[in-house]
Order: C-alpha cells, then structure tokens, then sequence
C-alpha cells in the first residue's frame, strides 16, 4: 500500500467531523493547511468556504491533492521547517497530525506566523503517547519511553507535543480559545482493533522497524509482535490522546 493509500484509508478513523465545527465559519478565510498530505483535510476545509494553500514535503503526495483538483485550494511542494510564503496573508493555520515533527516548534510559529493577518488563528490536531497502548509488559513501556526521548532529544519528534505547542503559543502571547480530546478509530480507541485498524498499524510498526532495531536492538521484533496482540486484545485499552487546540494570534 503506498502512502496516498494509507492516507486514504486513515481518513475515516479520525475524528474530521467533530473538529470543524469548532473553527467557526470559514467562508472567504485564506487557510494554510501545513502538511497537507493528498488534500484530504484541504477539499474539507474548502467545501466550508476556505481558500487553502496547501503545503506539503512529499513531492508525490502534492502531486496527488492536485490531480483531484480541488475546488479553492492549491498546493505548494515546500519545506515546513523553512517555509517563507511572503505574499500571503492568511487568516488560518491549519496542522493536521504535522506538529509533533518539529520538536522546536516555537521557532517554527514565529515563522508561520508571519503569513498570519492580525489576529489570525491556529488550529493544530495530533497525537500524544502514539505507543500509549496497553496491556504490555513493563519492559516494552520503557523501551518506549527511552524512544520517545531520543527521538526528542534528536529532533526527529515530539511524542508528546500537546504541552510544548500550548507552552509555545502561550510564551508568544497567543489567546488559546478552544482545547479537546477525541477518540480516534485507529489511534485513541478501546477494545480490540478491528482487521483494517490491526493491518494499518502493522504496516506502520514495519516502517518504524530499521529505527526500532536501532533503537532496541534484539528487542525490536519482539516489542512489535507484543503491541499487536496488545492491539488485538478484548482489554486493550489506551493512554494515547488525539488533542486539539486552536489559538489567536494577539
């Protein structure tokens, strides 16, 4: 299954129709949708009155938001970490599951920002304690816990990014007008995963693996093949959170 595949598949499972409404009305507002994978979140956006801009790294995946052509959106193939989009004045940020890739995320809000009018919003979705997942044994808790930090302290992501980007907002004089929490099909659910969910997560523990082998050694199969069957038990049960936040811009 190829990305754009795997994005198609995961839009179902996220929680899209309860968020919005929490944007208010969107109807003539310039909204840049950071990390806009195939444009899934960008045609919502704009069937609720949006002008997106969506901005994405993956050169094939930009390559697919514009195939669908998409009423009131365009797509820029650019780095968000270097992003300078100077002529645009945009009335919204949008970051749908993008913000734990930059562990510094302040440095990179007073660079957004700057495409922000005054008093222009940020609305961000993502994911604390993705691994949050139980029953497991105490040792792969730890193993986790040791890769969440290194990939903190390496910049490669934030795991738990929900208290850092409202310390960043916060710090910048941002009015935080909406916080929340909600289940997630895949990512934040109880019980057993279903056959879909179970598959999904197996390809995506296949593509961590080379890291999980560097980062646990011999313990790296062993860890994936435990949090499937966690996954897969009738008492599993989850300490991940799928969050939101919007904030103002002062």
């Amino acid at each position: 299954m190829s990305i754009s595949e795997r994005y198609r598949q995961q839009y179902p499972w996220r929680p899209w129709g309860r968020i919005y409404p929490l944007l208010g009305n969107l109807s003539g507002q310039v909204v840049l949708d950071l990390g806009c994978g195939i444009g899934d979140q960008a045609a919502d956006l704009a069937r609720l009155g949006a002008e997106v801009i969506g901005v994405e790294l993956n050169e094939s995946l930009v390559k697919v938001a514009r195939a669908r052509e998409i009423p009131r959106a365009r797509f820029v193939c650019a780095d968000l970490s270097s992003l300078a989009l100077n002529d645009v004045h945009a009335n919204g940020i949008w970051l749908g599951f993008a913000a734990a890739y930059f562990p510094r995320i302040g440095e990179e809000l007073d660079r957004w920002s700057r495409s922000l009018v005054p008093g222009g919003w940020i609305a961000v979705t993502e994911v604390d304690d993705l691994f949050g997942h139980e029953p497991l044994e105490p040792r792969y808790r730890e193993l986790i816990e040791e890769y969440y930090a290194r990939s903190l302290q390496e910049g490669l992501h934030a795991f738990r990014s929900r208290d850092r980007v409202h310390e960043a907002l916060v710090s910048r004089g941002w009015q935080i007008e909406v916080q929340d929490e909600f289940p997630d099909l895949e990512l934040s659910f109880e019980g057993l995963a279903d056959d879909a969910v179970l598959s999904a997560w197996r390809a995506r523990l296949d593509l961590m693996m080379p890291r999980f082998v560097e980062r646990f050694g011999e313990d790296a199969s062993a860890f994936r093949d435990a949090f499937l069957d966690c996954l897969a038990s009738k008492t599993h049960r989850s300490q991940a959170r799928v969050w939101f936040l919007m904030a103002r811009r002062p």
